[in-house]
């Protein structure tokens, strides 16, 4: 008989030596996408993973939205949480079928995410997360059980929800904070994850901070015209010179484009003068460039276009473009992240130069040219050899918590360390996103 426990609770009885038998789940639930991650818990290797699109986005696809949909509504918000759950559901069998693992014997289960994705998983009612001043339900760590949340492991597996910070930061923030070890060093480090409600962290071992920068979905591809998130046929790269190069991912057919190719196109675009410093596309000014580059800016009615691929190139199905919406909305994503970071290190009294590592985070940061991330200022003007990815380090900080309890612990130590910075509060803060929301001169 083997029985397996966490701390004194017994989880479960079973016949036969099923000792090495024990997994765990990290799931990161972010706005836009939701990452499940399987490892064993004994050697903390990972033996699958999966990402979906957060199926709650067809009720809006940012968190005001959201919360909006379901304030006050306990029909929505039971919509909400039963979308997020049934995908978390499917996740866990998917998983457990690639790694050859019996769903029952997944016996603990980790989740992080912003306050209001935290909310929702739980079937809380977030409309005072979306109400001034922004306070979350809860902020404590808490551990439930799958029975209770219906998730389909083994149903006494411990689901533990890291601890949130304040307003719209949330566990994930906590989560990046410890997998980078930000309070652990002296260096001034700053973790910019990137994402449909962005969060920054700055500091040291001597303080941290963190705000929310809420860039919205279009890095993620969406509110974008011909947008759509990193899947096979997606533009990722993107090169200007007197014409418009593109690379797709997997090489496939080009069926649109992703974050990491509309920042590489927009930077293309900003250096080859086809968009100015404010963001607009320069149709009076076409007949200056190249020809074959002149010909793809265009005016249609009242819109404005750059004709990134016509029908036939690199596999195009249809004709892609850049509109001036598109361009827009890039630039108020952009403005929420670089003004989220100039803001921190306003708050702390420090200066840019001072800062010694800039963080890019998150599934989508890893993708991003970090020349292109600099030229279109989505990142304040650093040394590019001070820019590092760190991959989805809030899907690795709940990996941490996962397979050591010490972890677990030091996130709660981290949260309560973490200073929160409500940006809109700040009299600076109008001026500075409307200053961040245009492109640097070159």
């Amino acid at each position: 008989v083997t029985v397996t426990t966490f701390g004194r609770r017994i989880l479960a009885v079973e016949r036969g030596d099923t000792a090495l038998m024990k997994f765990g789940l990290a799931v990161d639930v972010g706005t836009t996408s939701v990452v499940t991650t399987l490892l064993e818990l004994e050697s903390g290797e990972q033996l699958a993973s999966v990402s979906s699109l957060n199926p709650q986005a067809v009720f809006g696809g940012d968190l005001m939205s959201r919360i909006a949909f379901a304030q006050f509504n306990p029909v929505n918000l039971r919509k909400l949480t039963t979308r997020i759950l049934g995908l978390l559901n499917q996740h866990i069998e998917q998983v457990c079928r690639e790694a050859g693992v019996l769903p029952k014997w997944v016996y603990k289960v980790v989740v992080v995410g912003n306050t209001c994705m935290h909310h929702l998983v739980l079937g809380i009612d977030p409309s005072h997360v979306g109400l001034a001043p922004y306070a979350p339900v809860m902020r404590h760590a808490l551990v439930t059980t799958a029975r209770e949340l219906h998730l389909k492991t083994a149903p006494e597996a411990q689901v533990c929800f890291l601890p949130i910070v304040a307003g719209f930061v949330g566990a994930d923030a906590v989560a990046v904070a410890l997998a980078t070890r930000m309070d652990a060093g002296d260096r001034l480090r700053c973790a910019v994850d990137i994402g449909t409600n962005g969060e920054v962290v700055l500091g040291s071992r001597a303080r941290l901070l963190a705000c929310s920068a809420p860039a919205g979905p279009a890095l993620e591809g969406a509110q974008i015209r011909h947008g759509m998130r990193g899947a096979l046929g997606a533009i990722d790269r993107v090169t200007v010179d007197d014409d418009v190069h593109v690379h797709t991912i997997g090489e496939a057919a080009a069926l649109g484009i992703c974050g990491s190719g509309l920042i590489d196109l927009l930077a293309g675009l900003l250096d080859a003068g086809v968009i100015d410093p404010t963001g607009l596309i320069q149709v009076d000014q076409r007949d200056a460039l190249p020809g074959k580059l002149r010909d793809r800016v265009v005016m249609r009615g009242e819109e404005r276009q750059v004709i990134v691929l016509r029908p036939g190139d690199h596999g195009a199905g249809r004709e892609i473009v850049l509109t001036q919406d598109d361009v827009r909305q890039v630039q108020l994503a952009k403005g929420a992240i670089a003004s989220g970071v100039i803001m921190l290190l306003h708050v702390a009294g420090l200066a840019l130069d001072d800062l010694d590592e800039l963080m890019l985070a998150g599934g989508f940061g890893n993708y991003i040219s970090i020349a292109s991330a600099l030229r279109i200022g989505l990142i304040p003007p650093v040394s590019p050899a001070k820019v590092r990815y760190v991959g989805n380090a809030a899907s690795l900080g709940a990996q941490l918590c996962l397979v050591s309890e010490a972890e677990r612990a030091h996130a709660a130590e981290v949260a309560r360390a973490i200073e929160h910075v409500s940006l809109a509060a700040h009299p600076d803060f109008e001026q500075i996103f409307v200053d961040a929301m245009n492109f640097p001169a070159r």
